[in-house]
């Protein structure tokens, strides 16, 4: 009886060691595809909120206050200056990425 290579363990425990480290490449490869789009995602957020923050205090500066007094029907019908601090939502997933100077501004 002739054993040939394609019969033999050896190809077999090759097949079988190629086949799990390309199953665990795949499944490295989606979870850093998956914490990026996560970082991505949360710095999209924070970015929008920085924003929307700055037009609604620019808001109150320019129809809530008159020659320093404060206008209470101006200041009563402006939006909220935020009503949910993502900082606290998305922080784990950011402050490893930035550096010191970028987090003070």
């Amino acid at each position: 009886m002739e054993n040939t290579f394609w019969d033999s363990n050896l190809f077999q425990t090759l097949v079988l060691i190629i086949t799990i480290g390309t199953t665990v490449g795949i499944a490295l490869w989606q979870f850093h595809a998956h914490k990026r789009r996560e970082l991505q995602n949360a710095v999209a957020i924070l970015i929008l909120q920085i924003k929307d923050i700055e037009k609604n205090i620019e808001y109150i500066f320019s129809e809530g206050l008159i020659n320093g007094i404060i206008q209470e029907v101006p200041m009563h019908y402006s939006t909220i200056i935020f009503e949910e601090n993502q900082w606290n939502r998305y922080a784990h997933t950011i402050v490893g990425y930035i550096s010191q100077e970028s987090f003070e501004k």
